[in-house]
Order: C-alpha cells, then structure tokens, then sequence
C-alpha cells in the first residue's frame, strides 16, 4: 500500500527525504490500496488492491472512473478509437479476445456486443455457446447485411428475428465445389417458387412418403391443388402427367386410350397407337408431307386416294359439288370407258347428262354403268 497527500512538509533533511520517497512510492504505485486515498485530486489513479481494478478521479473530484485497460466498467468515447497495428499471419488476430468464463448465460456467452441505436439492448452480438461453438445473433431482431453507397443502404441478405432468411432484389444463391448442393430436411420438405407476375401460377418442388411430386396453385389461393402436373413414386416406379399414369415399373410409357391433338397439332411424326381415338375437334388441317394432307372435308394421300367428301348441299340447282362426290348420269345410247374424263352438266331438277348444257364444276370420271328399262346410265366421280 502507498498512498500520500502529496505535499512534502518542512523538515530536517531525512524527514523531508522519506516524504519525498513516500510521495515517488504513491505515484509509482498509483496510489494502491484497500480503500481510496484520502487526498483526492482530478486526474488522479488509484489502484484498488481489493479489487484489482485501475480508477480514475473525474474532471470534477467528484468520483472514480473505471480505466479501460481493467476490462470493466463503462467507458464513454468523445471520439472515434481507432486501433492500428500488424497483425502475426493466418490464424492469430490483431486483437484477440479470450472468454474465460465457464458457464453459459441465458443469450450464450457474449464477448461483444453493439448495442441497438440510443439502446442499452445489444443489435448484435458476437460470442460462444460455452460449448466450443461461435455466435452471431442480436436481440429478437433482424439482421441485414448489404452495402451503403452514396447514403443508401441496399440489403442483399436478411436473417428476420423469427430465422427466415430473404434475399433481397434479383440477388441469386450460387452452390459451388464439386458435389455442392441444397439440402431441404423435413419430414415433407418443400421448395416453393413464387412468380411475382400478376395472374402467374406458383409452383412448389416436394418430397412426401416416398413420391416426388411438382405442385402447382392455378387460383392464387396460396395452397396447390390436384390433378397434379407431375408424380414420381419412388415405391411403385410409376410415373403421372396431370393424374393419368405415364410410366410403367418396366420404365415403358403408357399408350393412352384417346390421344388428342390442339393447340399448334402434334408434331415429331411416328405413327398413332392402334386402336385409339384420334380427337381433332372442330376440323382444321393436319398435313404430315407435301404428299399427304388432311383438310377439313378431304384426304389426299401421295398414292393419288382422294376419300370423298360429305356433300352437305340442300340446293336442287347446284353445280359445285365436293370432291369424291357420285352420281347417276343419263347417257341415253353413249357408253363411255372406266376412268375416262366426261363433262357432265344439271339436267333440269331431276338429273345429270352428259354434255356441257349447265356444266358441273370440276372434273368427272366415269366409274361404271347399267342398263335399266332400255336407258343406259352410267356412275360419276368427281376427281378434281
């Protein structure tokens, strides 16, 4: 212990010596003792040897401040601090800190902490869990980490103070390494992809009781409805579009029994399954080649087949008749050959002649004849 008031009294010349030397003892020592000195002055140290702990005497003689280098008490900074120096290489810090505590307190063991704004609640924390395992938290609140340029804050990833992690703007997730990947545990894990579009449709990626499925929400109620647009199971190797079963366990796709054509048409050739119907709807056009065409009331085929079509006329008078059309014609006493070209025209309202009188459109070929009470008649098709 070495404490002084530091005057030195007038006296003969040893006294005056060990006051000096008393005086010099309390300087050295910072005044060191069990209880505070009695002579106090602004700007004195005091070492409490109870304690251990380093004090300063205030500007106003009023109290002992805690010095920083005690690592206790509060220190109140006027300015920035600053700390500069060369650190030692990978693995040793230029400041090091060591948590000597060995119990765990109720947030961990806090080893630093900045506090919220004009707050004595921590924002962030940086600590241990007394179990070897390093912290980063904050006091039920987010944690934002972003950038600040020219004033403005962009936040790129937030942790909200329930554990969600967001990713802010158009920011993307990059797994890299060889076998790198997302892991999604769970006892149905999902992933759910949110399109943002107005009138869009959200998909969800999910696992369930050994079947992978891709959900989809078509109403926008939030929540994915059936049929679902795609089904693996896991268990029975089968496989399903939209509810209809797709795969066999042999790996083998599933003729279905209707296959339906719409939209732009089926299009990668290959023939249709046997024995199935072919829905094309209101009839359009279906071509397959230059040769081969399907239009709305006839086939052409590359071997030169024309199917007939379906006259649909209720006119007596009528001249254009579809393709594949047959008819009666009179040909009183003439008698033509198989597949000759004749021109044949409207008799009246009751029959056909041969004869260009009123002409039928396109051109017609003999397909045969009878004989029938002396008249001869023969039979028509129109070819073109």
């Amino acid at each position: 212990m070495a404490q002084h008031d530091m005057v030195v009294d007038n006296a003969p010349g040893l006294a005056v010596r060990s006051d000096i030397n008393a005086a010099l003892a309390a300087l050295v020592s910072s005044s060191s003792g069990t209880v505070e000195p009695l002579t106090k002055v602004a700007g004195q140290l005091w070492f409490n040897t109870s304690s251990g702990l380093l004090s300063l005497r205030n500007t106003a003689n009023t109290a002992w401040i805690g010095v920083a280098s005690q690592l206790g008490g509060t220190v109140t900074l006027t300015s920035p601090l600053s700390f500069t120096g060369t650190s030692a290489g990978v693995g040793t810090g230029l400041i090091a800190v060591r948590d000597s505590v060995v119990t765990v307190g109720a947030e961990g063991n806090v080893v630093f902490a900045i506090n919220k704004q004009n707050s004595a609640t921590h924002g962030l924390m940086l600590g241990n869990d007394g179990n070897g395992a390093a912290l980063i938290g904050n006091n039920n609140a987010a944690l934002r980490f972003g950038k600040w340029v020219s004033g403005v804050f962009t936040e790129y990833l937030n942790m909200t103070s329930a554990g969600i992690f967001t990713f802010a703007g158009t920011q993307q997730l990059i797994i890299g390494g060889a076998g790198g990947g997302i892991e999604v545990a769970g006892a149905a894990p999902s992933i759910k992809m949110t399109d943002t579009t107005t009138s869009a449709y959200d998909f969800w990626m999910h696992v369930d009781a050994q079947n992978w499925y891709v959900l989809v929400d078509r109403d926008g109620s939030g929540a994915y409805e059936t049929p679902h647009p795609l089904t693996l199971e896991a268990d029975t190797n089968k496989g399903f579009l939209f509810g209809s079963e797709i795969m066999t366990t042999a790996t083998t796709i599933v003729s279905p029994t209707t296959q339906v054509i719409a939209g732009n048409g089926l299009t990668g050739g290959g023939a249709l399954s046997a024995n199935v119907t072919l829905n094309v709807g209101t009839p359009g056009n279906i071509t397959n080649s230059s040769t081969n065409s399907v239009g709305a009331d006839t086939h052409a085929h590359a071997l030169g087949f024309t199917a007939a079509e379906v006259y649909a006329g209720t006119g007596a008078s009528d001249t254009a008749l579809p393709l594949g059309h047959t008819i009666f014609v009179a040909l009183g006493a003439a008698r033509y050959d198989n597949n000759s070209a004749q021109a044949i025209s409207l008799s009246g309202t009751t029959g056909y002649v041969a004869g260009t009188t009123t002409p039928l459109a396109g051109t017609w070929r003999s397909r045969g004849g009878f004989t029938a009470s002396g008249d001869r008649f023969g039979v028509f098709e129109r070819t073109a």
